[in-house]
């Protein structure tokens, strides 16, 4: 508002100064050009009339027409060489209205005070600095003007404001009022109501934002159940070998002699590794499970030197077994996936093997490139698994019957989960000999991009 008012304050005073120019020069091209014969002509009378008629007598028809009271606020005075007043108007006083331009020196625009208000005169001297003509104007015809211009240009704007905000604040609460149900909607939800919220009635321009909440919603509702489902089965398989814990330390503390009680702690001790062994897995499980494989780092796995050092790591199990554990690569091939769920996958099938291979059995892992693939094979000729079997051997704790080999059968689900995140397909079948188990698992190649 301040600089739409400095603005046409502005331009009211040019336009006033340049009214104020031209009146001098127009005054001094009709008075100058004679100014003898004005000197003694009454021209100074007829100034006078429309003042003194608006003062003094009552005004009639005709004097409304030939004045007006704008004429108070303006006025012109003719000074010859600055000391005689030849001609002025009526409003204007019979002292100078600059007293500094009397002299040819002082010229052009000036602000001064006559009778306590302020004039805005101009002074023009003629060429041969003889004769001085003043004109001025007050500087409330200029304010009233710039009040006036700028009533009219702010009061519409002024008056719609409150129209427009209440238009804004209508429009925006009727586009977000979606937005508020939605609000609502989620703060009533706790992790027992997580289904997806409803899209009908929703608006275009958040409809994106909805399904990435349902998406959100979705994959809290799969950790949640996941977690739930970890909780059960820790319960329930822990139950057993806690138990039997329970029955080994009853019997030491039972036992009549040493022998007793030292198979009796020995059996103590082969149980905690057995429930130890569970809770890794499962913890190893839990942490599979809880992976966006979306969100995984991707890697070089160079597989010929990272399936050498976890074999080394696994060769004394298979020693004292007195198992020959063969590994056989003729490339480094290198495949894309996060090394920790290969080192898992290998570790797993390969235990797995050693495990169910007898004693002085054989182990043969092998990795080919086959066609787009880069294929893992581990064989053994151990008991193998009937092919009425083969499709159970991904479930949870499924384990071997009339097997003596320990375990706690999440090792193979563990190996699915790794070769998941990792892109690959893992089978089961007999080998050519008809005798023990192969496991195939095929890796899609390094992307050259």
């Amino acid at each position: 508002m301040y600089r739409s008012y400095r603005d046409a304050n502005h331009e009211v005073q040019e336009l006033f100064d340049a009214q104020l120019a031209q009146s001098s020069r127009s005054l001094q091209a009709i008075i100058l050009y004679n100014i003898e014969a004005i000197d003694n002509f009454s021209a100074q009378e007829i100034l006078n009339y429309p003042i003194t008629t608006a003062n003094t007598d009552p005004i009639n028809e005709y004097d409304l027409r030939d004045t007006h009271s704008y004429e108070r606020k303006m006025a012109f005075q003719v000074w010859d060489n600055g000391k005689r007043l030849v001609l002025r108007s009526a409003s204007a006083p019979i002292i100078a209205l600059n007293k500094n331009a009397l002299t040819p020196k002082a010229r052009g625009f000036s602000d001064v005070m006559l009778n306590n208000e302020k004039w805005r005169v101009f002074s023009l001297w003629d060429k041969q600095f003889k004769h001085l003509i003043q004109v001025g104007e007050r500087y409330a015809i200029r304010d009233e003007l710039t009040s006036e211009i700028v009533k009219h240009l702010l009061l519409p704007s002024i008056t719609s404001i409150p129209i427009l905000a209440l238009m804004i604040w209508f429009g925006i609460g009727r586009g977000l009022s979606p937005l508020r149900k939605v609000a609502k909607e989620v703060t009533r939800r706790d992790t027992a109501h997580l289904e997806p919220i409803k899209l009908s009635n929703v608006p275009l321009e958040i409809l994106p934002v909805i399904e990435e909440l349902n998406a959100l919603f979705h994959r809290v509702h799969t950790a949640i159940e996941k977690e739930r489902q970890f909780t059960d089965d820790a319960a329930h398989e822990l139950r057993t070998p806690l138990a039997a814990l329970k029955v080994q330390a009853q019997v030491a503390k039972a036992a009549k002699n040493s022998e007793e009680k030292s198979s009796a702690i020995d059996n103590i001790i082969a149980g905690v590794d057995r429930a130890t062994h569970l809770v890794q897995q499962m913890l190893v499980l839990a942490r599979l499970g809880s992976k966006d494989n979306s969100s995984a780092k991707i890697n070089s796995i160079h597989i010929r030197a990272t399936s050498e050092e976890l074999i080394a790591q696994l060769a004394l199990r298979a020693i004292e077994k007195n198992i020959t554990l063969s590994f056989q690569c003729d490339d480094n091939y290198i495949i894309d996936g996060e090394k920790t769920n290969y080192e898992i996958l290998l570790a797993n099938i390969v235990d797995n093997a050693i495990n169910y291979t007898p004693n002085d059995g054989n182990i043969v892992i092998k990795i080919t490139d086959s066609d787009n693939n880069i294929k893992l094979t581990v064989t053994d000729n151990g008991i193998g698994i009937a092919e009425k079997n083969l499709e159970r051997v991904f479930e949870r704790y499924y384990r071997v019957r009339d097997s003596a080999a320990d375990g706690c059968g999440l090792g193979l689900t563990i190996s699915r989960q790794c070769a998941e995140q990792l892109n690959a397909v893992i089978k089961f079948t007999k080998p050519k000999t008809e005798v023990g188990l192969k496991v195939s698992i095929s890796f899609p190649k390094q992307s050259l991009i």
